[in-house]
């Protein structure tokens, strides 16, 4: 064989169907994949929204039940302070994900909110523990100016099982609408 002389290459159709059954099939795991992770999505959105409506028509939540509504798989937002629960979607640029008050999301945030703690280190605590009553009569109207600041901007869907302070009681009272009209 002469090195300069051009090589012949047998160029045939018979693997031209292998290629295409092989471009079928993987279409086919392609479409059957989208369709598992479209099923467990929409499975999981109704299994949280469920939990959600569940939670809510007791209208009353403990922290753990509370947890569920940060805005996670499109549940609705919802924030406590000293166990009065509002829902904050009128706020959600304010409280969705990535945003700068998300940390309150679907959590009791009073005793963080009391000692104005945001951005020291002691905050992650105040979030954690929110049920210790350590603050003085300056941080308890500091968060009763709260109360009502979010009492005006957003409704009042529920309450916590535990509460976080003894005036709670008094707050839900005052706050109350039917004792206005009476």
């Amino acid at each position: 064989m002469d090195p300069e002389s051009p090589v012949e290459v047998d160029v045939s159709l018979e693997d031209a169907p292998a290629a295409t059954w092989g471009a079928a099939t993987f279409l086919n795991v392609l479409l059957a994949v989208s369709v598992c992770v479209c099923a467990t999505y929409f499975l999981t959105v109704w299994y949280h929204r469920r939990q959600w409506e569940r939670a809510m028509s007791k209208k009353e939540l403990s922290i753990d039940e509370l947890k569920m509504f940060n805005g996670s798989y499109g549940a609705p937002i919802y924030i406590s302070l000293a166990g009065i629960i509002f829902d904050v979607m009128k706020g959600i640029e304010f409280y969705q994900s990535g945003r700068s008050y998300h940390v309150y999301a679907g959590r009791e945030s009073g005793r963080a909110l009391g000692h104005m703690s945001l951005g020291k280190p002691i905050h992650a605590v105040h979030l954690d523990h929110p049920l210790v009553d350590d603050m003085t009569a300056k941080q308890k109207k500091v968060l009763a100016d709260w109360i009502d600041k979010f009492y005006k901007k957003y409704p009042v869907v529920g309450t916590l099982k535990e509460r976080s302070l003894p005036e709670c009681a008094e707050w839900m009272a005052a706050l109350d609408p039917r004792t206005d009209s009476e």
